[in-house]
């Protein structure tokens, strides 16, 4: 499980599944966007999971996102999501999570 930058750069096997976990709070309008997929190394396995925080019906409350990689194909590069309002691409994210990535 991949929750933050700190802990990259990261090492996998073909065949590894990496999940990426994130704070995210869509109710602020704010979601996590794939920015950079690293598809030449990592292949999707769905689309974003979001689950509901703990407190469930505190308005504001932050979840986590969930997306699930499998490691595909030997090489580099860099796993790279943004978080920031969909509707404003031109807006700088407010946050960017930049992984490298190296697949043996």
């Amino acid at each position: 499980m991949l929750e933050q930058a700190s802990q990259c750069p990261i090492d996998l096997v073909s065949g590894q599944i990496l999940t990426l976990r994130l704070p995210s709070n869509p109710t602020t309008g704010y979601r996590w966007l794939v920015q950079h997929p690293a598809a030449n190394i990592l292949r999707s396995l769905g689309p974003e999971v979001y689950t509901d925080p703990e407190e469930a019906g505190l308005v504001g409350s932050a979840g986590r996102s969930l997306w699930r990689f499998q490691a595909k194909a030997p090489g580099e590069s860099h796993l790279i999501l943004v978080y920031q309002q969909p509707w404003a691409p031109e807006v700088k994210p407010v946050k960017t999570f930049d992984c490298a990535v190296t697949v043996r």
